[in-house]
């Protein structure tokens, strides 16, 4: 019986993770998303980093409903906090590389020739992303929330029906 539960845990991650990378890969194959516009979005203030505060006011703006324990995720798990920048990294911070690791899929190389067909043509001018393709951005970041709920309700499930969980990186503590 237990071992169908693993199983069933680890069909469960490998379905959600698909989905998030195909929502990734279609986000970077659009030709109007910029990644440093997005990161805009989150970093409010142009200051080159966001804050825990600046992620949930953006969060907030657009209606999105996000935990202390999502901001985590996406700061700490899914933006590789520590992997970049570590003499300038604060505890509550998301930088732009942060961000770029977390919309990169397992391809790089999509995010890659993203990064690369941007040539500094709108250098020092203020831009937004059109209106379908923020929505593309936000329903990105919701399936990754989405994807966080997902796992820690199956994992919740196999603590109550067994009393134990595999020790993943899933682990309800993200931060450093």
């Amino acid at each position: 019986m237990f071992p169908t539960v693993v199983a069933k845990f680890l069909r469960t991650i490998i379905d959600l993770e698909s989905i998030v990378e195909r929502e990734k890969i279609a986000l970077l194959e659009n030709h109007l998303f910029n990644p440093f516009v997005a990161f805009q979005y989150f970093d409010r203030f142009g200051q080159g980093y966001a804050t825990k505060a600046d992620m949930r006011a953006m969060f907030a703006k657009y209606d999105v409903q996000v935990s202390e324990q999502d901001l985590d995720y996406l700061i700490y798990y899914k933006g590789g906090y520590g992997k970049f920048k570590p003499s300038l990294s604060r505890p509550d911070c998301f930088f732009y590389d942060n961000f770029l690791n977390l919309i990169s899929p397992a391809n790089s190389k999509k995010l890659a020739d993203n990064l690369a067909s941007r040539k500094d043509l709108h250098a020092g001018k203020a831009h937004l992303l059109p209106n379908y393709v923020f929505d593309q951005f936000l329903d990105y970041l919701r399936r990754e929330l989405k994807t966080l709920n997902s796992l820690q309700s199956i994992r919740v499930e196999m603590i109550n029906l067994y009393g134990y969980t595999a020790n993943l990186d899933l682990a309800l503590n993200f931060a450093p």
